[in-house]
């Protein structure tokens, strides 16, 4: 084989490993598991991935724990019962886990009690705890720094050592509150605790809900009770202050009114940035990208969406994977390689309900070779690909105002290109060979796609 031969055969090989490697590394999926249950908290593992929440078949409700490795694919499945005579799965699952690798799960609840099981870090039971309360499950549940536990019940918030001792119990909500659940709980700097929670209004047969962001010290008193604008189901530590997405449930929303939104460690809100998904989503769940972006998660009438902006809350782009089943999402975690993976249910023809689990891409792809790509990115041409010395990228109609993020497969960004015409030539020289994904943001929308990039030696 003489040398030009082989410098082609070199690069064909380099583009193909590649394409081998990006997909690999994507490690995109949807895996649905056949055991009944829910599939309410995902947790990320040395092998793979951990999906937990309740099932329930023939011989009896039970905690159910899977544990796949980072292709989906089931490593070990536990079923754990247990011999309550009051047993009845909470709706939702929420566990911690302490810095010894024990595990703290919301079990069971009736009409004067709710129960927190520890397991160890093999499963085994350790002890349980009832705590009374007279309302509603355990709805978050945190370890603290000092390695205690923290457990938000309706009205009530408790906190616990590690053997199960209660160190104190705080009532808190509204006293003409029919009920108060709390959506999440952070720890801060100096130990107090900020608990975002809804209290459940009766008048009649009027049901309104008021949004509180309520702070207490490490001993339990409450400090303050803020208003938050909307439902704030998660929150984030940004600097020494917190980013939230606030959720609209109204029906004169039907496509989604959201609010981005920061507070101080005072709880003093700014910074205000309201947008709105034409997909009618409801979103849950935020979390912060490799690429210092933010993306939330929740489900529309057309399936899962995510959704990914800016910290100042400028959109960048919205995918929606839609399943043969609906399917409802439950928790949201950011991978290793800089994609999310998503926990979910489904409800099967007979009533049953089955969880599963979703890995996407750093741009929200299922597939990283088979993108789900908008109209506008469809009218847009990009040769040659793969490209060597430089890509040009054509419009099929002249656009103003756009501009082309280039990123690697990790989400981080490599470069910003303007758009000043139908043709944007733009030079590859410095990038390495590889898989990159263009995002392309107009005023009309948004779109992205995949530039293989592979040796800029000529021939």
């Amino acid at each position: 084989m003489n040398l030009k031969n082989k410098k082609v055969m070199k690069n064909i090989l380099t583009t193909l490993f590649c394409i081998v490697s990006f997909a690999a590394f994507s490690q995109s999926f949807n895996t649905t598991f056949p055991h009944p249950g829910f599939g309410d908290q995902v947790e990320l593992e040395e092998t793979g991935y951990r999906v937990m929440g309740f099932g329930n078949n023939i011989t009896g409700n039970h905690l159910l724990v899977i544990h796949t490795n980072k292709y989906g694919d089931t490593l070990q499945v536990r079923k754990i019962y247990f011999d309550f005579d009051f047993f009845s799965p909470s709706f939702t699952l929420r566990s911690a886990s302490d810095r010894d690798g024990n595990h703290y799960v919301n079990m069971s609840s009736n009409n004067d009690s709710v129960s927190l099981i520890k397991l160890s870090p093999n499963w085994q039971e350790v002890w349980r705890k009832n705590l009374t309360n007279n309302q509603s499950e355990i709805t978050a549940l945190l370890v603290t720094d000092d390695n205690h536990i923290i457990a938000a019940a309706s009205k009530k918030l408790y906190k616990l050592d590690t053997n199960g001792n209660i160190i104190w119990q705080q009532n808190y909500g509204e006293a003409n509150a029919f009920r108060t659940r709390g959506y999440s709980i952070h720890e801060v700097a100096n130990g107090d605790l900020f608990l975002y929670a809804s209290d459940e209004i009766h008048e009649g047969f009027n049901i309104t809900y008021e949004q509180k962001l309520r702070i207490f010290d490490q001993d339990g008193i409450q400090k303050d009770s803020i208003p938050l604008p909307l439902f704030t189901f998660s929150s984030l530590p940004y600097e020494e202050n917190f980013i939230c997405l606030g959720t609209s449930l109204s029906s004169n929303y039907p496509n989604g009114h959201y609010l981005l939104y920061r507070h101080d460690i005072n709880g003093f809100i700014y910074d205000e940035k309201e947008f709105y998904l034409t997909e009618g989503a409801i979103l849950y769940w935020l979390v912060e990208n490799h690429e210092g972006n933010l993306v939330a998660a929740g489900n529309g009438a057309n399936g899962l969406v995510l959704h990914c902006m800016t910290k100042e809350g400028d959109s960048l782009w919205t995918r929606v994977i839609s399943n043969d089943t609906d399917i409802t999402p439950m928790d949201m975690k950011l991978a290793a390689d800089g994609g999310y993976v998503i926990s979910y249910f489904f409800e099967s023809n007979d009533g049953s309900t089955y969880p599963g689990l979703i890995k996407t891409d750093a741009m929200g792809n299922i597939s990283g070779l088979g993108f789900d790509e908008s109209n506008i990115t469809r009218k847009v041409k990009v040769y040659p690909n793969p490209a060597s010395e430089y890509v040009v990228f054509e419009l099929e109609t002249p656009i103003h105002s756009a501009t082309i993020t280039l990123s690697d497969i990790c989400g981080r960004q490599i470069a910003t290109i303007a758009v000043t015409g139908e043709k944007t030539v733009w030079q590859t020289k410095g990038l390495k060979p590889g898989m990159y994904l263009y995002h392309l943001k107009t005023q009309d929308g948004f779109g992205s796609g995949k530039l293989l990039v592979g040796s800029g030696k000529k021939q």
